[in-house]
């Protein structure tokens, strides 16, 4: 067996199941970048119910069970008793592009080491912001178009919530932002003119149907909620809406991964170095265990001349790989959440899963028998 040392930069979810999937198949892994996530439990929705249970199907290393409230003091027992793995409690300062390396260091990146993370994939495939637009419900006053309803406002309206939010200050792409730069600029990003059932209107928001609520689009701020609700009561189309999620932009670096990565998380510019987790764009703990454990997967495969391998698309994991890499990628104000996924996937490919990783299983005890017939 080959005993190269594996290095993984982040001890996140994505990070500690790359580790102790590595070190479970017999590899030495150096792991940096701590602390380690907190303990905290993982929110029981169904979504995650029927994630954790493909998970444990697949044998990722860092589930054992059905219980989430521990899963991080249990893996940090596990790291600790691995003797595979050792642990650096200090940040990298400098990555290695010709060590093998999975990098998984999450959302909240390091100003510094994005730096070192833009020359490897480049800056035009790096994300730094996402932004979340407010979500309402109950009644709207506006004119309903299918998906869609749309907001026309007065050039006196729009002037007066454009003053309302000169007040507030941003360096960032904000309605903040656009408000200061002048009402042209404002009217362009925010509330440009719509043609709504064969009648042009001049200043119009725009809000579409997402699952049970309607979305405002155009609308990153960095505005604190009760400012936010300031505004919304500016907007008569608004005022008899209930709001059930406040718009946010906030620091969310991760990578643009179908322009520079293949689809088994390996750089296309270097190919010892693969990624992982939050990094590459998803939001979820559960989706970036899975995401570790495929980058171990393939970075196993790799330094042993293997084929690399990828979810099966039928089931969740495989449509959050999936979605990763269309061909459009992933846009600045979208931030992956398999939630949207779980309707295409119905059926339990908890089965296809264990088949799945039973046949990897296979493929790597045949070559271990094949490498040691091969010793004299």
């Amino acid at each position: 067996m080959n005993t190269k040392i594996v290095n993984i930069i982040g001890g996140g979810y994505a990070g500690i199941e790359a580790a102790l999937t590595l070190a479970n198949l017999g590899v030495e892994v150096h792991l940096f970048n701590l602390p380690r996530p907190k303990p905290q439990q993982i929110e029981n929705s169904q979504l995650n119910k029927r994630l954790l249970k493909e998970l444990l199907s697949l044998q990722v290393s860092s589930l054992d069970d059905n219980n989430l409230t521990d899963l991080c003091l249990k893996n940090e027992k596990k790291l600790n008793k691995n003797a595979k793995i050792m642990i650096f409690d200090k940040k990298v300062s400098e990555i290695s592009l010709y060590e093998p390396t999975i990098i998984a260091t999450g959302n909240d990146t390091d100003e510094d080491f994005i730096d070192q993370l833009e020359d490897i994939v480049g800056k035009s495939h790096f994300v730094r912001y996402g932004s979340y637009f407010p979500e309402f419900k109950g009644r709207i006053n506006g004119i309903r178009d299918g998906e869609y309803i749309y907001l026309p406002l007065s050039t006196m309206e729009l002037e007066n919530i454009r003053k309302f939010l000169c007040q507030f200050s941003s360096d960032k792409h904000t309605i903040e932002k656009y408000a200061k730069s002048g009402l042209q600029i404002f009217r362009a990003k925010v509330a440009k003119a719509e043609l709504v059932k064969g009648k042009v209107y001049e200043h119009v928001l725009k809000l579409k149907k997402v699952s049970d609520a309607w979305r405002l689009f155009n609308f990153q701020t960095e505005l604190k909620p009760e400012d936010q609700d300031r505004l919304f009561q500016m907007i008569e189309g608004l005022k008899n809406a209930k709001v059930t999620r406040y718009g946010r932009l906030e620091k969310f670096s991760h990578i643009n991964s179908s322009s520079c990565l293949s689809p088994y998380l390996q750089s296309q510019a270097y190919p010892n170095i693969f990624f992982a987790g939050a990094l590459l764009g998803v939001s979820g703990e559960l989706e970036a265990i899975a995401l570790g454990h495929l980058a171990a997967l393939n970075l196993f495969n790799m330094l042993h001349e293997l084929p690399f391998v990828t979810f099966p698309k039928a089931s969740i994991v495989g449509q959050v790989l999936d979605k990763l890499f269309l061909n459009n990628g992933l846009k600045s104000e979208q931030i992956l959440k398999s939630c949207d996924i779980i309707e295409k996937t119905q059926e339990d490919t908890s089965s296809l899963l264990k088949k799945f990783k039973e046949n990897y299983n296979a493929r790597i005890s045949r070559h271990n028998d094949m490498c040691s017939k091969k010793r004299w």
